[in-house]
């Protein structure tokens, strides 16, 4: 439950309830969560309706309504903290243009003169 959802669910209890200081416990918890939403709490203006509707998806799908937490991880993406989801494949292409890089090297082919003057090429050609 978020604190928005914790708010009104207290508001609905102290209107249900008759006890003075069950009241008064209920006002204390309202009062306390009000405090961490006005220190916590961003408002932001012209976004546009498409870009709003997906930011809310996001976080409903995958954060489970929690708006702070999604901003967090997608200002973490945007700042490199996480790897981009081509980071992994960009790495193993890095990884395998070494190898290939490698194995050319080991390909080009070795000479060795012989003692009659005549050159022979080893591991990657013909002798001349």
């Amino acid at each position: 439950m978020n604190l928005k959802e914790e708010l009104e669910e207290l508001r609905r209890k102290i209107t249900l309830s008759d006890d003075e200081s069950e009241r008064k416990g209920y006002l204390e918890k309202i009062e306390e969560i009000q405090q961490k939403i006005s220190r916590t709490t961003i408002h932001i203006s012209r976004v546009p309706e498409k870009t709003k509707t997906r930011f809310v998806e996001i976080a409903n799908n995958e954060f489970e309504g929690d708006y702070g937490f999604c901003l967090k991880q997608l200002l973490d993406f945007r700042d490199g903290l996480l790897t981009t989801p081509n980071q992994m494949i960009l790495d193993r292409i890095e990884i395998l243009e070494e190898k290939i890089n490698n194995l050319k090297i080991e390909d080009e082919p070795k000479t060795k003169k012989m003692v009659g003057g005549r050159i022979l090429r080893i591991g990657g050609g013909k002798d001349e």
